[in-house]
Protein backbone atom coordinates (compact mmCIF):
# COMPACT_ATOMS: atom_id res chain seq x y z
CA UNK A 1 0.00 0.00 0.00
CA UNK A 2 1.27 3.47 -0.88
CA UNK A 3 2.44 5.64 2.02
CA UNK A 4 0.68 8.99 2.21
CA UNK A 5 3.05 11.86 2.90
CA UNK A 6 1.43 15.17 3.70
CA UNK A 7 3.22 18.48 4.29
CA UNK A 8 2.20 21.20 6.71
CA UNK A 9 3.01 24.79 5.79
CA UNK A 10 2.67 27.78 8.11
CA UNK A 11 3.00 31.51 7.49
CA UNK A 12 6.67 32.41 7.28
CA UNK A 13 7.42 35.15 9.75
CA UNK A 14 9.98 36.53 12.18
CA UNK A 15 9.06 35.92 15.82
CA UNK A 16 8.60 39.07 17.86
CA UNK A 17 7.06 38.56 21.28
CA UNK A 18 4.52 41.14 22.33
CA UNK A 19 2.31 39.80 25.10
CA UNK A 20 -0.12 38.09 24.87
CA UNK A 21 0.50 36.84 21.31
CA UNK A 22 3.06 36.83 18.53
CA UNK A 23 3.10 39.77 16.16
CA UNK A 24 4.66 38.90 12.84
CA UNK A 25 5.77 40.47 9.63
CA UNK A 26 3.94 38.25 7.16
CA UNK A 27 2.93 38.00 3.55
CA UNK A 28 -0.36 36.44 2.59
CA UNK A 29 1.04 33.97 0.08
CA UNK A 30 4.47 33.03 1.55
CA UNK A 31 4.62 29.89 3.66
CA UNK A 32 7.43 27.88 5.18
CA UNK A 33 7.43 24.14 5.70
CA UNK A 34 6.83 23.34 9.37
CA UNK A 35 6.51 19.56 9.21
CA UNK A 36 5.69 16.41 7.31
CA UNK A 37 3.06 13.86 8.32
CA UNK A 38 3.53 10.29 7.15
CA UNK A 39 0.14 8.65 7.41
CA UNK A 40 1.14 5.22 6.13
CA UNK A 41 -2.05 3.18 6.01
CA UNK A 42 -4.97 3.42 8.41
CA UNK A 43 -3.56 0.47 10.40
CA UNK A 44 -0.20 2.15 11.04
CA UNK A 45 0.57 4.83 13.61
CA UNK A 46 0.98 8.19 11.83
CA UNK A 47 4.31 9.98 12.26
CA UNK A 48 4.95 13.71 12.38
CA UNK A 49 8.40 15.04 11.53
CA UNK A 50 9.00 18.63 12.62
CA UNK A 51 10.83 20.73 10.03
CA UNK A 52 10.52 24.18 11.55
CA UNK A 53 10.94 26.87 8.89
CA UNK A 54 13.10 24.68 6.67
CA UNK A 55 13.73 25.29 2.99
CA UNK A 56 12.72 28.20 0.84
CA UNK A 57 9.31 29.74 1.46
CA UNK A 58 6.59 28.16 -0.65
CA UNK A 59 4.10 30.33 -2.47
CA UNK A 60 0.38 29.58 -2.41
CA UNK A 61 -1.56 32.17 -4.41
CA UNK A 62 -4.90 30.57 -3.48
CA UNK A 63 -4.18 31.19 0.25
CA UNK A 64 -4.85 34.94 0.04
CA UNK A 65 -8.59 34.69 0.87
CA UNK A 66 -7.70 32.86 4.09
CA UNK A 67 -5.08 35.38 5.22
CA UNK A 68 -5.64 37.71 8.15
CA UNK A 69 -3.14 39.65 10.24
CA UNK A 70 -4.90 38.32 13.35
CA UNK A 71 -4.67 34.66 12.35
CA UNK A 72 -1.99 32.09 11.70
CA UNK A 73 -2.77 30.28 8.46
CA UNK A 74 -1.86 26.62 8.06
CA UNK A 75 -1.91 24.65 4.83
CA UNK A 76 -1.95 20.88 4.60
CA UNK A 77 -0.75 19.93 1.13
CA UNK A 78 -0.07 16.73 -0.75
CA UNK A 79 1.53 17.58 -4.09
CA UNK A 80 1.19 14.03 -5.44
CA UNK A 81 -2.59 14.11 -5.20
CA UNK A 82 -3.07 17.86 -5.67
CA UNK A 83 -4.68 18.04 -2.23
CA UNK A 84 -4.76 21.24 -0.11
CA UNK A 85 -6.63 22.26 3.04
CA UNK A 86 -6.41 25.70 4.68
CA UNK A 87 -6.81 26.44 8.40
CA UNK A 88 -6.84 29.83 10.11
CA UNK A 89 -6.04 29.84 13.82
CA UNK A 90 -6.18 32.95 16.04
CA UNK A 91 -2.64 33.98 16.96
CA UNK A 92 -3.50 34.25 20.63
CA UNK A 93 -4.17 30.48 20.56
CA UNK A 94 -0.95 29.46 18.84
CA UNK A 95 1.27 32.29 20.03
CA UNK A 96 1.39 31.37 23.70
CA UNK A 97 4.48 29.88 25.30
CA UNK A 98 3.56 26.31 24.45
CA UNK A 99 0.71 24.57 22.74
CA UNK A 100 -0.48 21.19 21.60
CA UNK A 101 -1.95 21.00 18.12
CA UNK A 102 -3.80 17.98 16.82
CA UNK A 103 -4.64 16.93 13.28
CA UNK A 104 -7.35 14.31 12.76
CA UNK A 105 -7.37 12.76 9.28
CA UNK A 106 -10.52 10.96 8.16
CA UNK A 107 -9.84 8.40 5.45
CA UNK A 108 -12.20 6.52 3.16
CA UNK A 109 -12.00 2.81 2.33
CA UNK A 110 -9.22 3.53 -0.23
CA UNK A 111 -7.14 5.41 2.40
CA UNK A 112 -7.74 8.75 0.63
CA UNK A 113 -8.15 11.84 2.81
CA UNK A 114 -11.75 13.03 2.84
CA UNK A 115 -11.66 15.40 5.82
CA UNK A 116 -9.18 16.98 8.24
CA UNK A 117 -9.93 18.43 11.67
CA UNK A 118 -7.50 20.78 13.39
CA UNK A 119 -7.47 21.69 17.07
CA UNK A 120 -4.97 23.70 19.10
CA UNK A 121 -4.76 23.80 22.88
CA UNK A 122 -2.61 26.46 24.61
CA UNK A 123 -0.70 25.13 27.63
CA UNK A 124 1.01 28.00 29.46
CA UNK A 125 2.10 31.56 28.80
CA UNK A 126 5.23 31.73 30.98
CA UNK A 127 7.72 30.01 28.69
CA UNK A 128 9.71 31.47 25.81
CA UNK A 129 7.82 31.43 22.51
CA UNK A 130 10.93 30.74 20.46
CA UNK A 131 11.53 27.44 22.30
CA UNK A 132 10.10 25.09 19.66
CA UNK A 133 10.43 22.08 22.00
CA UNK A 134 7.36 23.42 23.82
CA UNK A 135 5.26 22.87 20.70
CA UNK A 136 3.73 19.44 20.27
CA UNK A 137 1.92 18.10 17.22
CA UNK A 138 -0.30 15.04 17.41
CA UNK A 139 -1.77 13.18 14.46
CA UNK A 140 -4.70 10.77 14.54
CA UNK A 141 -6.22 8.69 11.76
CA UNK A 142 -9.93 7.86 11.73
CA UNK A 143 -11.04 5.31 9.15
CA UNK A 144 -14.66 5.45 8.05
CA UNK A 145 -16.49 2.37 9.24
CA UNK A 146 -19.45 0.88 7.49
CA UNK A 147 -22.56 1.45 9.56
CA UNK A 148 -25.68 -0.63 9.80
CA UNK A 149 -27.64 -1.06 6.60
CA UNK A 150 -31.44 -1.00 6.52
CA UNK A 151 -33.32 -4.27 6.16
CA UNK A 152 -36.93 -4.75 5.13
CA UNK A 153 -38.92 -6.89 7.50
CA UNK A 154 -42.17 -8.67 6.79
CA UNK A 155 -45.22 -6.45 7.20
CA UNK A 156 -47.19 -6.95 10.40
CA UNK A 157 -50.98 -6.69 10.64
CA UNK A 158 -52.31 -5.18 13.87
CA UNK A 159 -55.88 -5.87 14.98
CA UNK A 160 -57.73 -2.56 15.27
CA UNK A 161 -59.94 -3.78 18.15
CA UNK A 162 -57.34 -5.38 20.40
CA UNK A 163 -54.18 -3.61 19.25
CA UNK A 164 -52.34 -6.94 19.12
CA UNK A 165 -50.40 -8.36 16.22
CA UNK A 166 -52.56 -10.72 14.18
CA UNK A 167 -50.95 -14.09 13.60
CA UNK A 168 -51.38 -15.49 10.10
CA UNK A 169 -53.68 -18.50 9.85
CA UNK A 170 -52.00 -21.87 9.98
CA UNK A 171 -52.72 -23.67 6.73
CA UNK A 172 -52.83 -27.40 6.28
CA UNK A 173 -50.45 -29.41 4.11
CA UNK A 174 -52.73 -29.41 1.04
CA UNK A 175 -53.51 -25.68 1.35
CA UNK A 176 -49.82 -24.86 1.62
CA UNK A 177 -48.43 -27.05 -1.20
CA UNK A 178 -51.41 -27.33 -3.60
CA UNK A 179 -49.51 -25.69 -6.46
CA UNK A 180 -46.94 -28.51 -6.35
CA UNK A 181 -49.34 -31.39 -5.71
CA UNK A 182 -51.87 -30.44 -8.45
CA UNK A 183 -49.48 -30.66 -11.44
CA UNK A 184 -48.09 -33.99 -10.20
CA UNK A 185 -51.60 -35.48 -9.82
CA UNK A 186 -52.67 -34.19 -13.25
CA UNK A 187 -49.53 -35.57 -14.83
CA UNK A 188 -50.16 -38.98 -13.31
CA UNK A 189 -53.86 -38.96 -14.33
CA UNK A 190 -53.38 -37.99 -17.95
CA UNK A 191 -50.21 -39.86 -18.67
CA UNK A 192 -50.92 -42.84 -20.80
CA UNK A 193 -50.53 -46.27 -19.30
CA UNK A 194 -48.32 -48.81 -20.97
CA UNK A 195 -50.58 -51.21 -22.93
Amino acid sequence: METLSTSIFANSYQYKLEKPFIQAEEKSDKFSLSGVINLGSSNEIPQFKKLANSGDPAEFKDAKPYFSTHDRTLIIADEKKDFKRFFSVPKEKSGLGSFIEEFTFQLDENDDIIHIDYAVEPQDSDSNVEDMSKYETRVEIVKIKEGPSPRIKKPVVIDSRTGKVEQPEKKGFLATYWYIILPVVLLLMFSGGSE
